[in-house]
């Protein structure tokens, strides 16, 4: 059933038995803590309102987008639904006819979906709270000739919202960009994920986070306002791009988002580290000349056969190239590949065309599966993260590591930390990290006193992945 079938069936059922309400009272919401409510919108339908609140504790920004994405949450939960999972474990020992028992239990929770034309209509405070209210609506916002851009249905209206905290401008300024954001929330959706944990009903772990992409075309700012002291609202008119990037423009969005990664060529040949720069640098990948300043390492190994043609006796040399691209945060290859020495031979009195030639060969015979494995591999990065091996050791007991895993699952940018058995006193985490991973180094030393961890600092960066110790 589509998202908005299932929204027009719940929310027909619950609007005939509570009742529907013609506008939504946040105040009232806000005083009775109340999270959703069902009412209808003219010409809209019914609709499902999702209100969230986070503590303004530092800049109202922060908090603005901290209930915004709780609010969507809560909405794409009520829509789609949480999928549940418990276990419980029990031990009995009995020793000398003294009983003992143990017991645990685990609550899990998962939400994932894919919303489109869910629209913030609302933000302000409340005491030292900032509150977001967002709706979902069974019909798209009709426009008049005379307030849209274009009548296509790419066409949407959107409003932003910010606190007066630099000055009025700049709040506009964070406005607009604000409701050109949520202009493309509400045209190509909004993707959100969110997991909670809770063992042995107290120690409670949940995170969630919510994505959209995509491009504007052309959009025109119809009202700027105060909505109260605090707070401006602005209102545009957006045309969404319905076209796709090119793959160069992709590819070039997908290195900037991994914080523009570079290769090292590790090779036991001067002339196929030379070809294989440049056909790197001819696909837009960027290279570097220090090892330990590379995130990728691509490693080529050489084999050679040089014998008698059968052109006259002439001298001839076939090529034979291993590659192995290595990330060096990961313990896996990310690429392994081997050319086909038939097609590399090259027969020439001159041993320099010789050897050249050959290698000209191999290295193309390899050029295309190894340039768009590194573009697949930097996709996967991008889209569904990196994988990256963390290791945590000095520790004296166990609390520390189990709270070492609840920090890393605590980062916004962290989708899973697994843990693998404890080997020779040290702790290692395989780390399912999006954006550039080296922002995970500064995240982990900057929130270590929130989980007791006071002291913890990263090692020197010489071997796979990230070290953390005492």
């Amino acid at each position: 059933m589509s998202d908005k079938l299932r929204l027009t069936a719940v929310a027909i059922v619950l609007g005939l038995l509570s009742g529907s309400v013609a506008a939504v009272d946040v105040d009232a919401m806000l005083d009775k803590n109340e999270a959703l409510v069902i009412f209808e919108e003219e010409g809209r339908g019914m609709c499902v309102g999702s209100l969230a609140a986070s503590e303004t504790k530092g800049r109202a920004a922060n908090a603005q987008e901290s209930a915004r994405v709780k609010a969507e949450e809560q909405l794409a939960a009520y829509i789609k639904g949480r999928s549940v999972s418990s276990t419980t474990d029990v031990s009995v020992r009995n020793e000398a006819g003294k009983v003992s028992e143990s017991y645990m239990s685990t609550i899990s929770t998962e939400l994932s979906a894919n919303l489109r034309s869910i629209e913030v209509k609302q933000v302000g405070q409340d005491g030292d709270r900032t509150f977001v209210l967002v709706q979902l609506c069974q019909k798209n916002p009709s426009f008049d000739r005379t307030d849209a851009v274009m009548l296509d249905d790419n066409t949407v209206r959107a409003y932003g919202f910010a606190a007066i905290e630099d000055g009025v401008e700049k709040a506009y300024q964070r406005a607009t960009n604000e409701a050109l954001r949520n202009a493309v929330s509400q045209y190509n959706g909004v993707n959100t994920a969110a997991q909670s944990t809770l063992e042995d009903g107290e120690r409670l772990r949940s995170k969630v986070a919510s994505r959209t992409s995509g491009v504007i075309e052309s959009f025109r700012v119809v009202k700027q306002e105060k909505v109260d002291a605090g707070t401006v609202r602005v209102e545009v008119v957006a045309r969404i791009g319905k076209k796709s990037q090119s793959k160069a423009e992709l590819h070039q969005a997908v290195r900037e988002g991994l914080g523009r990664p570079s290769i090292f060529i590790d090779s036991d040949n001067a002339e196929a580290t030379r070809q294989f720069e440049a056909m790197l640098r001819k696909n837009a990948f960027d290279i570097t000349r220090q090892k330990d300043q590379a995130r990728f390492v691509l490693k080529i190994t050489s084999q050679f056969e040089d014998f008698k043609s059968s052109m006259g006796g002439m001298p001839a040399r076939r090529t034979t190239l291993n590659l192995s691209l290595k990330d060096r945060l990961s313990a896996d290859n990310a690429i392994i590949l081997t050319n086909d020495p038939m097609s590399t031979m090259e027969a020439s009195d001159v041993k320099a065309l010789r050897e050249r030639h050959s290698m000209e060969y191999a290295v193309a015979d390899l050029e295309r599966p190894l340039i768009e494995g590194l573009k697949n591999e930097f996709s996967e990065q991008f889209n569904n993260g990196a994988k990256i091996l963390v290791t945590f050791d000095n520790f004296a007991r166990l609390r520390e590591v189990e709270a070492f895993v609840e920090l890393l699952e605590s980062l916004p940018q962290v989708k899973s930390a697994k843990m693998r058995p404890l080997q020779g006193g040290k702790a290692y985490v395989d780390v399912l990290c999006t954006g550039d991973p080296h922002e995970l180094q500064m995240q982990v030393v900057k929130r270590a006193g929130k989980f007791r961890l006071n002291g913890l600092k990263l090692k020197n960066q010489k071997g796979t992945g990230f070290d953390f110790t005492f």
